[in-house]
């Protein structure tokens, strides 16, 4: 074994833990590994997540559907039924929402009178999030 790595293995374990200590860290990045290990960071990611799906469904949903309140009327006459009916329907989980907005040709679609848009992966995620939001309320 090298005597560069043999000296390395050798070192007491009470070394090695002072030496990860957090007090070592700067305060700023001691903060921020304690706030993603806390899991307020998926809690940021999800409130993230639920934000950008709420604007690009006012961007693109809400031409047909009431999207969001305080949203200017959609052009469709009636409009399509609103997030808000959408998400308490009790059907409507995060997979049959992945299937209907991720799958533009597919029966569910193909049966409404929905357009055949493409969303990529990135928004069909924010969407959904924002539709599971409505549903929590």
């Amino acid at each position: 074994m090298n005597k560069k790595i043999r000296k390395h293995v050798q070192l007491p374990v009470s070394t090695l833990r002072r030496s990860a200590r957090l007090d070592r860290l700067p305060p700023a990045l001691a903060a921020v590994g304690l706030f993603l290990a806390s899991g307020a960071g998926a809690v940021a990611n999800e409130a993230s997540a639920i934000e950008a799906g709420r604007q690009i469904a006012l961007a693109i949903c809400a031409k047909c559907h009431v999207a969001a309140e305080n949203q200017p009327a959609p052009a469709l006459r009636p409009p399509a039924p609103s997030f808000n009916d959408i998400a308490a329907e009790p059907d409507v989980t995060e997979e049959s929402l992945r299937v209907f907005l991720g799958r533009p040709h597919g029966e569910q679609r193909r049966m409404s009178i929905m357009p055949p848009f493409v969303l990529p992966a990135s928004q069909v995620d924010a969407v959904v999030a924002y539709l599971l939001s409505l549903k929590r309320q």
